[in-house]
């Protein structure tokens, strides 16, 4: 079934702003992802962080990922290893964690940067004032540090135009810097905002609908051309094309990807010539850390 798409042609000074956008494909019309057929391979037991609701593959710090937990925890980010699920570091970041639930990370246009976007973006009762994405320049670890201290570059606090939302998924788009939140509502909900400097209030532009509800997180592949999104229940996968940003791109009919089912699965991101996921700790069993190979 086809899809509405937003226009790819926009202006070079920034994301296309037209009209909003609402597929109207069904989850159950959707094909499996050809790119993706070889299941999963379970890396290991994740016991340091238990109720991990994002992660990104780290620029800086080779075979490595950064993980958080959900407001249950202070603000501290973790560094586990790919290829063990290994606690490699921890640090402490000088902000407030009041809901967690998503990371991100974009890297400069030369290269020689990156950073991280933490989404303080929960709200499970409604009733939040405002909400905020935390930017810190990516840490590299190193052999007995102990727990640094990382200042936050800025934190952007934020509303939405049309009241309180629960959201668990930021994407950043590697071209243009756009921040997309994605929200938990049926349908889910899109919005977006350029970062700018400064401390005033800012309020997020409605970019759209999907349905797709439930969505728990989300990834954009550093070259920019493919999205992950997940739910409890499905992985899929959407294909940028050419000319569109990121999120114009999200109006494109995804695929569903291998899923090996987990008990609350939130994080998802690509790495490793492939893409890891990873669940919150339900009851005694520690979280499994997988990886699904192209």
């Amino acid at each position: 079934m086809a899809c509405t798409r937003t226009n790819p042609t926009h202006s070079n000074s920034g994301p296309g702003m037209d009209e909003p956008f609402a597929p109207t494909y069904t989850l159950s019309e959707l094909d499996s992802s050809a790119r993706f057929t070889k299941g999963s391979r379970a890396v290991g037991e994740v016991d340091s962080v238990p109720e991990v609701s994002g992660m990104v593959n780290s620029f800086w710090n080779p075979s490595c990922l950064w993980v958080h937990n959900d407001g249950g925890d202070g603000p501290y980010l973790f560094l586990i290893h790919q290829d063990s699920a290994q606690l490699k570091a921890t640090f402490q970041v000088n902000t407030i964690n009041y809901d967690w639930e998503d990371i991100a990370l974009n890297v400069s246009p030369g290269g020689d940067k990156s950073f991280l976007w933490i989404a303080d973006i929960g709200d499970n009762l409604g009733g939040r004032p405002d909400y905020r994405l935390i930017q810190l320049a990516e840490p590299l670890t190193k052999p007995e540090m102990g727990i640094p201290m990382i200042n936050p570059i800025r934190e952007i606090n934020f509303v939405y135009p049309d009241g309180n939302h629960n959201a668990e998924c930021l994407l950043v788009d590697p071209f243009q810097g756009e921040l997309i939140i994605i929200t938990r509502d049926n349908p889910a909900r899109v919005y977006s905002l350029m970062p700018s400097s400064g401390n005033n209030l800012r309020t997020l532009t409605f970019r759209g609908v999907l349905p797709i509800p439930g969505i728990t997180g989300g990834d954009v592949s550093r070259n920019g051309n493919h999205i992950l999104l997940r739910t409890y229940h499905e992985l899929l996968l959407i294909d940028r094309l050419a000319g569109q940003t990121v999120a114009e791109a999200l109006a494109n009919m995804p695929t569903l990807l291998p899923y090996t089912p987990e008990p609350q699965g939130e994080a998802i991101c690509w790495g490793n010539g492939g893409y890891y996921t990873l669940s919150e700790r339900v009851g005694q069993a520690l979280p499994v850390l997988y990886h699904y190979a192209e």
